[in-house]
């Protein structure tokens, strides 16, 4: 133990007297020992590791001091480091016969755990502990999410035979906040999109003197691609994150409660038309995308000499409906996971104000990641077939 400012500086129980330090061991028992020092201890000495030895064979240890015994904290700290080294193979310590202050410093000091460095063994055990919660975690969340589009699929089969809590009002205020709302941020983002596209590629295409390849990546990068992808993700952002808050605060309010108290199947009122709302709407702001991504292309185009009809013809006999089709599965697939991410979440939240925030930021990070995984999926099934 390093000494601090807390312990008591220097401090005396005996006379200030410069006699011989002295340490005497006696054996008073086969396992008990007792240590008593005498003289002045205001400075390190190395008789006090030569004690160690002598305490081998000892199960308890009483220590003493005499009348004449002077200490200081670098005193107490070597004492301490004594202690604690033998004090792993159960060995019992007697501190009654020292002086008071002393004692009390020793008492204070061995009540605080000592720290101890990590070693490869407990790295080791940390990280595999760490790696089962991890599975923990990942195992629990997907049991719960099969439940909640077991859920999902059970609320549509209610609703397509007309036995569904459906409402018309709520899908309505869903679809208008997903649609219409989200329109101009979509629209700009992908025009946005559809210029980086196409200066991307100018920088190859121009020291060939073939600027019109812009058409070919901007048609296909958008109708296949960035299209769906950039709508998914923004409206993850902004429509997935207000699902979300919504149904947490509900829940911090306990309507969803009341809801069940009701008799109202709340994945029937409050989960299927959003996620409904998000299936219809986030398509149709994917072709708004496209679109938008293809005119910011022609506007690169332009820029670098090119006509507008030769720009657009080169569009339409480059992006082919194969291209359109992979687009809309993204489409309708991202609005599908966003939706669903999104309502989890917030039928998931927590009872406080702080829960809905993280459900908020779950909501989007799941969206996303969900996003990029089934992007990569389809892609890859695209070329195989």
């Amino acid at each position: 133990m390093e000494p601090t400012s807390s312990a008591t500086s220097s401090p005396s129980d005996g006379p200030s007297s410069q006699a011989q330090l002295q340490c005497r061991v006696e054996k008073l028992q086969d396992d008990l020992v007792s240590v008593t020092f005498s003289g002045n201890w205001q400075h390190p000495h190395d008789e006090l590791d030569s004690v160690v030895e002598q305490l081998s064979t000892a199960k308890t240890i009483s220590l003493a001091a005499t009348d004449d015994f002077v200490w200081s904290q670098q005193f107490a700290a070597k004492l301490y480091q004594l202690v604690q080294n033998t004090i792993h193979d159960d060995v019992a310590f007697n501190y009654d016969n020292l002086p008071k202050s002393l004692r009390s410093l020793m008492r204070v000091a061995l009540a605080v755990a000592p720290l101890k460095e990590d070693d490869d063994e407990s790295s080791l055990t940390t990280l595999r502990r760490q790696f089962f919660d991890f599975i923990e975690r990942v195992g629990c969340h997907t049991i719960y999410q099969v439940m909640f589009i077991g859920d999902i699929a059970l609320a549509t089969g209610r609703l397509a035979i007309g036995k569904s809590d459906f409402r018309v009002r709520e899908f309505t205020t869903a679809a208008a906040q997903s649609g219409p709302n989200a329109l101009g941020i979509i629209c700009f983002t992908s025009l946005l999109v559809g210029i980086i596209l196409a200066y991307l590629g100018l920088v190859q295409f121009k020291a060939f003197g073939a600027q019109i390849y812009i058409a070919n990546l901007v048609s296909i990068g958008m109708v296949r691609e960035m299209g769906a992808l950039i709508t998914s993700i923004v409206m993850a952002g902004r429509t997935g994150a207000a699902f979300a808050a919504q149904l947490g605060t509900m829940k911090i309010r306990e309507e969803i409660d009341a809801l069940h108290t009701t008799g109202i199947n709340t994945t029937d009122y409050l989960v299927l038309p959003r996620l409904l709302a998000l299936f219809i709407t986030l398509p149709m702001l994917a072709l708004a995308a496209n679109i938008c991504g293809i005119f910011g292309g022609l506007l690169v185009a332009l820029a670098e000499g090119l006509t507008a009809r030769l720009y657009l013809s080169r569009v339409i006999s480059v992006a082919t409906l194969d291209d359109l089709f992979i687009g809309m599965i993204k489409a309708f697939t991202f609005a599908a996971l966003v939706g669903v991410a999104s309502c989890q979440s917030g039928m998931r939240c927590g009872n406080d104000a702080e829960a809905v925030g993280d459900a908020t930021t779950r909501a989007v990070v799941l969206s996303i990641v969900y996003i990029i995984m089934a992007d990569a999926v389809i892609n890859i099934l695209a070329n195989l077939i």
